[in-house]
């Protein structure tokens, strides 16, 4: 077909060709950057989104333009009119097209990630701002943030794998046969992968339940310490020590623990004493009250000293205790309660320390 049989048809060079492209791309390169730029001044709230996605979204919109483009110019080339890609690569130009679906794949798969994890990032803000950052609402909504992070993301690059092998004609003949074993494969992968299922579904039920949330304090097999983060497989425990303790999230859905942070971050913590029976209790209830008033942990809240046990040695057992804003200030405050009242007994009555008596009687005659 000669250029003049086509009336619909747009004949220019191949150097005009290519021109037009890479001027296209720049066009909507610079747009999207003013549009981003004034985005972010008009709504402020916006500018976070405006800069995450500005860079996805041009390569998603440069690639459409581009592979358009490409197909839709069409160009001279002495012995009749054919496509501008035919022209620039001959018979790449396949494999050039097929180059651009791939990345016009990734990008979008890009700009969903980029746009999930900002509007989180906003909710789990707005909450925070609200809430403030200790409450339980703020941690469930972090914790909840982070799975669908992850499960999106997770979902994301899964698709846009899948379509990208699709694209390629040896991956699509072969489907028909993939899907003829995928009945087999199915049964025994289910099998096989039966616990990490299981584990799988314990993780969101525990990131969308109220029971465990990131920052919280909890008692685990006697190890104290705060979820630093939960996944859909894994909890990881920062222990006070510094060290992390990383346990499978069907460990939290079929065993006890304790859940210091809950609800609400402040803790009554408790101090136990085994002193003599010559104790003075009201002296030793003063004395606690005057150290947990003047201490900066104690949270104003409650205090308390009272007797809760005779033991069979001979010795009483004397309980302390005092409210602080959270679990780690607890701690910190019970270990400061229980070195004052060991010293002021030990200073003031050195006969109410811990003793054993016994009786000597005389031998008989």
């Amino acid at each position: 077909m000669k250029p003049s049989d086509d009336p619909t048809s747009t004949v220019i060079g191949p150097p005009l060709g290519l021109a037009i492209v890479l001027l296209a791309i720049g066009l909507v390169l610079l747009t999207g950057k003013l549009l981003a730029r004034r985005l972010s001044r008009r709504l402020p709230q916006m500018s976070d989104l405006a800069g995450r996605t500005t860079v996805p979204g041009a390569v998603v919109v440069g690639s459409l333009v581009s592979r358009a483009t490409l197909k839709t110019i069409r160009v001279d080339a002495g012995d009749g009119v054919v496509r501008l890609d035919e022209q620039l690569f001959g018979d790449l130009a396949g494999a050039v097209d097929h180059l651009i679906v791939l990345v016009l794949i990734a990008s979008m798969t890009w700009l969903v990630i980029r746009v999930v994890h900002v509007v989180t990032r906003a909710v789990v803000k707005g909450v925070t701002g609200s809430r403030g950052v200790g409450s339980t609402r703020a941690k469930r909504a972090r914790t909840q943030v982070m799975l669908v992070n992850r499960v999106v993301t997770a979902l994301a690059v899964v698709i846009a794998l899948g379509w990208m092998l699709f694209t390629f004609d040896a991956v699509r003949g072969i489907g028909a046969g993939v899907l003829a074993s995928a009945g087999l494969f199915g049964i025994i992968a289910g099998v096989a992968a039966q616990k990490a299922i299981g584990n799988l579904f314990s993780g969101v039920i525990l990131a969308f339940g109220d029971a465990l949330h990131v920052d919280d304090v909890i008692v685990v097999d006697g190890y104290w310490g705060k979820v630093e983060d939960l996944t859909l497989n894994t909890v990881v425990l920062q222990v006070w020590d510094g060290r992390r303790l990383v346990l499978p999230v069907s460990y939290f859905t079929e065993r006890p623990y304790e859940n210091w942070t809950i609800r609400d971050e402040a803790i009554i913590g408790a101090v136990f004493l085994r002193v003599d029976w010559t104790v003075p209790v009201a002296d030793l209830r003063t004395r606690l009250s005057d150290f947990v008033r003047a201490h900066p942990l104690w949270d104003g809240e409650v205090w308390n000293l009272a007797v809760t046990d005779v033991q069979e040695n001979g010795l009483v057992e004397v309980r302390a205790l005092m409210s602080a804003a959270d679990g780690s200030a607890a701690f910190d405050l019970r270990c400061a309660v229980r070195e004052e009242l060991i010293a002021w007994i030990r200073e003031h009555h050195p006969d109410s320390l811990p003793r054993v008596r016994a009786d000597f009687l005389p031998e008989p005659a």
